[in-house]
């Protein structure tokens, strides 16, 4: 197994792994960097929202604490 397939395998476990592998069976799959950056950033709103402070969202994302409130203000 290579690398890419290990730490999916690692971080899903196996059924999850086994999911994923039957979906996406045949075909390539491309995941953009923007996807992920604005899952993040709404994962770091809804923290936000329920009362996490922009310090300990920082240190969390290795984000600067302007960056998290930058993300958390809309801009």
């Amino acid at each position: 197994m290579n690398e890419d397939l290990q730490y999916l395998f690692d971080s899903l476990g196996f059924d999850n792994f086994l999911k994923l592998c039957k979906h996406f069976e045949g075909r390539s799959v491309y995941f953009k960097k923007v996807i992920v950056k604005d899952m993040l950033k709404e994962k770091i709103i809804f923290e936000y929202s329920k009362g996490e402070n922009y310090k300990n969202l920082a240190r969390k994302y290795g984000y600067t604490e302007s960056w998290i409130r930058c993300i958390c203000n809309g801009n």
